[in-house]
């Protein structure tokens, strides 16, 4: 615990060094002075290309995918998988879900007063605090942001409970071009080669032709099944987080559209830096080709 502590007084004494002012308490390490944000949208839709837009800025950093929020999000057979830059669970869901920390703040006398649900709400905002803090006092930047593609439609009611201040940017993708990016994206990453996407045998031998150049251009590349299960997803999770977005965090809450970003590359990032607070005239990306299908 001693190691871990003077960790954690360490990263506070970095980041007073840079002249960052710590209010104190459970609630934040940031103490106001430390912009945080997060990029969210279906995956595929272009989370890591305004990633890279962002952090290319002399004030920004963003990464991803730090997976703090959905706590429903968990991957399955984590052993078996090869993808080891992805966290097993959400942040929130790890804490959610620990058996020993719920029994510890039912039963603490610091933990009366409050339902141990909030508790582990606070608990998830100062995990978070710490891991972004501690990265940023690290750099000579200012803001900092993580982009995490959702796979649920709970994400915005979560960063409204858990970060309210945060400003959220919603990229959305036209769902079309969102299916076609998906389904190359899990023949790449299908379970029976380490991936985390279970396909069909059908699925497979649909991948095999079109890799052989077997498939005519007039043939599906998805089954029936698949196809309609990524566009219900699609609509049922952006649909939810565009009407979220405005009703939990209200001006904390912009989007910014895939083709509008790609079309009007100058003016979308700088509307996205004056949204953030960064200043537009320092941006030094937002021309650049998107890195996905």
């Amino acid at each position: 615990m001693a190691g871990s502590g003077e960790r954690l007084r360490e990263v506070l004494r970095r980041l007073a060094r840079r002249g960052r002012r710590f209010a104190g308490g459970a609630r934040s390490f940031s103490g106001g002075d430390m912009p945080v944000f997060f990029i969210v949208g279906r995956a595929r839709s272009g989370t890591t290309w305004l990633r890279s837009i962002l952090n290319s800025h002399p004030e920004i950093l963003c990464w991803g995918e730090g997976r703090f929020f959905e706590r429903s999000f968990a991957l399955e057979d984590v052993e078996e998988s090869q993808l080891n830059n992805i966290p097993p669970s959400s942040l929130y869901g790890a804490i959610m879900q620990s058996k020993q920390l719920k029994e510890w703040v039912d039963r603490s006398v610091w933990a009366r007063g409050k339902d141990t649900d909030d508790h582990l709400a606070g608990l998830t905002r100062a995990a978070i605090d710490y891991f972004l803090a501690e990265q940023l006092s690290r750099t000579g930047k200012r803001m900092i942001g993580d982009k995490t593609p959702f796979v649920s439609a709970e994400v915005l009611e979560e960063i409204g409970v858990i970060y309210p201040e945060a400003r959220v940017i919603h990229i959305i993708r036209d769902g079309r071009d969102v299916a076609v990016s998906m389904i190359h994206h899990m023949w790449s990453y299908a379970r029976s080669e380490g991936g985390i996407y279970d396909l069909k045998p059908e699925e497979l031998e649909k991948r095999h032709a079109y890799r052989e150049g077997l498939v005519p251009p007039s043939e599906s590349l998805f089954t029936e099944e698949r196809l309609a299960g990524i566009a219900s997803a699609w609509s049922t999770e952006v649909g939810r987080a565009a009407g979220d977005g405005p009703a939990l965090l209200g001006g904390n809450y912009t989007e910014v559209r895939y083709e509008d970003l790609l079309q009007r590359p100058v003016e979308e990032t700088q509307r996205l830096l004056k949204f953030l607070g960064a200043e537009g005239n320092k941006a030094t990306a937002g021309s650049g080709s998107p890195c996905v299908v």
